[in-house]
């Protein structure tokens, strides 16, 4: 089974059993049959949270099906994209959370375990202030980047808050296992992400414990009904034999609705909306969208020889901004090496062009090659 025992036998029955039909037709799939195993687990998640483990396997069978159904590069870098987006975007609505998901718009952005990425430099104290009210691991190196890219001088000001937030995020840190404490912990920063971020990501690691459900709900309550009526929608996907918790949710959508829900298993007070294209659809969406979108960015799979026919299919439309090759020998039909200016005509559009260990160019000096280029 790809789900853990132990997190079996803390379902509640009528999600358990839903997870054993799913386990039992994943079982069914011969021979590792991705695509199909990439539909059973995208049609679950249609109808029900889903666990973090079948959201790891549904990206494992996502990246598969790409790579066996693309043969050309820019296509698997044009449709792997697409499919990377639309799982992202999902996942991240069931608080899945990776360390791929963490570095994409669609990652939790303010996580107690994670340090800001902080690449600037003369940082505003404006934004400093922000920073420094958010507990976080690594807080005494954030302060020491701030204290040497600052655009000014700290103040006495920075220094006493950063040293209040430490001492936050270390108390935050001992309630780990106390989920009430930790709770309200959480809730004494005055950042509402802040406390969305973490609480759904501790939800997305341990979807069993009710307590913080309830607690982040009766949050939710008093702080944002929009994202009450969706944290509720999920609840109710997953604890599916709590009756009281569908009736308090009804009540809540007379009140603040419409929920409007992704979810195909619609309840009779939810709104149902259409937020993903079905494989079917971006399967026969037009070539012309696809001769569009394809050819912007090339990047080289390493190949000891591609073809300048393979390549000129590639690049025949004019739109590549981004080339990449690298250890890779692009020759003629006749075996021969390609010389660079036919690829520079192949691509008036040129941004960014990588060269690394490339081995067919004849000489060929700096100044012809800015000629050809500008």
């Amino acid at each position: 089974m790809l789900v853990d025992e132990a997190v079996l036998e803390k379902l509640d029955p009528s999600y358990k059993k839903e997870i054993l039909k799913l386990e039992s037709k994943y079982a069914a799939i011969k021979y590792k049959k991705f695509p199909r195993i990439k539909q059973l687990l995208f049609e679950f998640s249609q109808n029900y949270l889903m666990l973090p483990k079948y959201w790891d396997e549904l990206f494992v069978a996502s990246h598969k099906v790409v790579l066996t159904l693309y043969k050309s590069p820019s296509l698997k870098y044009f449709n792997g994209h697409n499919e990377s987006v639309r799982g992202r975007m999902r996942s991240r609505k069931h608080f899945f959370s990776n360390d791929i998901l963490q570095r994409t718009e669609h990652g939790f952005k303010k996580l107690l375990n994670e340090p800001p990425k902080l690449h600037q430099e003369f940082v505003e104290y404006n934004e400093i202030k922000k920073e420094l009210c958010l507990p976080r691991k690594d807080l005494d190196k954030t302060w020491r980047y701030f204290k040497e890219y600052s655009s000014c001088p700290l103040p006495r000001e920075a220094l006493l808050l950063y040293e209040e937030t430490e001492k936050l995020y270390e108390k935050i840190i001992s309630a780990k296992n106390d989920v009430k404490k930790w709770f309200k912990l959480i809730c004494q920063v005055k950042d509402n992400e802040y406390i969305c971020n973490n609480v759904e990501y501790r939800i997305g690691n341990d979807m069993t414990n009710k307590e913080l459900w309830k607690l982040y709900i009766k949050y939710l309550q008093k702080t944002d009904t929009k994202r009450l009526l969706y944290i509720y929608s999920c609840y109710c996907r997953f604890f599916l034999d709590d009756v009281k918790m569908k009736d308090d949710y009804e009540k809540a959508c007379k009140k603040y609705g419409p929920s409007i829900v992704h979810w195909k298993n619609v309840f009779d007070f939810e709104v149902f909306k259409e937020e993903e294209l079905s494989d079917e659809i971006v399967r026969k969406k037009k070539k012309g969208d696809e001769d569009e979108e394809k050819d912007r960015h090339l990047v080289s799979e390493r190949d000891d020889n591609t073809t300048n026919r393979r390549f000129k299919f590639l690049a025949e439309h004019g739109n590549v901004e981004t080339l990449h090759l690298t250890k890779i020998n692009l020759v003629n039909e006749k075996s021969e090496n390609v010389k660079l200016q036919e690829i520079l005509s192949l691509t008036p559009k040129i941004i960014e062009f990588k060269l690394i260990t490339i081995t067919y160019f004849e000489p060929y000096g700096l100044a012809e090659f800015l000629k050809v280029s500008v």
